[in-house]
């Protein structure tokens, strides 16, 4: 039978308090808390004909993008089948969308939820799906827009508009629209003031903009996105010590990593992602954050090694052998991503072979100090990186590495040529400055060189 959720979209179950409950777990997901898995497998147990139910777990598992977890995602199609017949047209897409993602089509799997959203605007599910999935893809124009496309078929009051506005404030910050996603965010916090997607967004927009002291004081507000539990923290942790990093206040970067970032030694793709950018941009201003930190964060990396799953973690997990000269295991890694077939729909493997395979020779040739081979291998690919996922802070960190490598391969003309392009989006950095005054030393210009320095020491100060 049929019932409905807080927004009237209906879903098949063997009573009301399948769908009540489910409401709670949904809840978790979103606002990044708790224990949803285990909350949806007790509630599967006693509801096994709940269709949404299994799809949502089967979610859990691929949003993890670990290959170890695929067998059991193909279980939970297998049991899907089972009990297809009793799911309407609706619920039928998140079936099929379940099956594309599996398969490796991304792009599949988002044309699914987009009809379930025109079944059913009010889904928040698989809007977020579709917001996540646009994330994975680097798609800002559907991390924006998919969210447009409902967002009148909503009115304030009803459950989970906060949520709404978390995404639709993300994709405002993603598209450049700084000023409407703050607004926005703000707008879903007042609503929820524990949205840590939203809270994120308004920090990604301090990012952008080179506001690190205004983002410093964004984030204090720990009670809202730091409390036990919460398990997107990290990521705002690490975004908190981006603008100390901006503001070359090195030993306050250590003390967050060494602290909330990896004071858990977590083996979560996403918090080791964190680690390793952190590290990575650290080593490329001249700070050595110390072999020891390296290590362990490659070596719980390693769990994931060969997984090729999603480029953009195959990179980081790079950045951790090239670091720690893991160069046999590093050329290994190459080689494994070198072999994946593209003879299919797998997205993943199409962003391997465009953009994934240059970035990691790239940074691996950067490692062993081949700085030209990086500059050969980065620069033709950092303007189209968006097509293998992550948010432009995360993927900012090609152009830090490009422009480092041309620093030190002598490549200053270009080198100026990059930072200055980086200057017209972000005047207000000063590691920005620091390393445009690099290039013009470099350049002999010691002029510019003052002048580009005596910049950064105004903004440091």
């Amino acid at each position: 039978m049929q019932y409905r959720d807080e927004r009237a979209v209906a879903f098949t179950a063997s009573g009301q308090s399948t769908i009540d409950r489910f409401e709670s777990i949904l809840s978790s997901l979103l606002g990044t808390y708790g224990d949803p898995e285990a909350a949806i497998n007790e509630l599967l147990e006693e509801d096994g004909d709940f269709v949404l139910g299994h799809c949502f777990l089967a979610y859990l598992n691929l949003l993890a993008l670990e290959r170890s977890l695929m067998p059991l995602v193909g279980e939970i199609i297998g049991r899907l089948d089972k009990i297809q017949s009793k799911a309407d047209d609706h619920e039928k897409e998140h079936i099929a969308a379940v099956k594309k993602w599996h398969a490796g089509d991304l792009h599949g799997a988002v044309r699914h939820w987009e009809k379930a959203l025109l079944l059913n605007p009010c889904d928040l599910l698989a809007m977020r799906l579709c917001h996540d999935l646009a994330f994975f893809l680097g798609d800002c124009r559907n991390l924006r827009d998919t969210v447009g496309r409902v967002r009148n078929e909503w009115s304030p009051s009803m459950p989970g508009y906060g949520y709404l506005l978390g995404m639709h404030a993300f994709g405002l910050e993603e598209c450049g629209d700084y000023d409407r996603a703050k607004d926005t965010g703000r707008e879903a916090l007042e609503i929820n003031p524990r949205d840590s997607w939203a809270v994120h967004a308004v920090t990604h927009v301090m990012e952008m903009m080179g506001r690190q002291r205004d983002g410093i004081e964004w984030t204090s507000r720990e009670a809202d996105w730091a409390y036990e539990g919460n398990f997107f923290a990290v990521h705002n942790w690490w975004h908190l010590a981006l603008y100390h990093l901006d503001m070359a206040q090195y030993d306050r970067v250590l003390e967050l990593y060494d602290g909330p970032i990896r004071g858990n030694n977590s083996i979560s793709v996403l918090d080791l992602v964190d680690a390793a950018a952190l590290l990575w941009r650290l080593s490329l201003l001249g700070e050595d954050p110390g072999s020891s930190r390296w290590s362990e964060a490659t070596d719980s990396w390693m769990n994931y090694f060969g997984d090729g799953i999603y480029a953009f973690n195959d990179l980081h997990l790079m950045m951790g052998l090239a670091a720690t000269e893991r160069f046999d295991e590093a050329d290994n890694l190459v080689n494994s991503l070198q072999q994946s077939d593209v003879g299919n729909a797998n997205t993943n493997q199409l962003a391997l072979q465009s953009i994934g395979l240059s970035a990691c020779r790239g940074f691996l040739a950067f490692a062993k100090g081949q700085y030209d081979e990086a500059v050969e291998h980065l620069l033709p690919v950092r303007h189209r990186a968006f097509h293998f996922g992550g948010s432009h802070a995360q993927r900012d960190i090609l152009n830090l590495t490009v422009i480092e490598a041309m620093l030190r391969a002598g490549q200053y003309r270009l080198a100026r040529s990059v930072l200055n392009e980086r200057l017209a989006l972000k005047p207000n950095s000063p590691q920005n400055w620091k390393m445009v005054a690099r290039a013009y030393k470099g350049l002999g210009d010691m002029e510019k060189y003052a002048i580009a320095h005596g910049h950064m020491d105004q903004l440091l100060a």
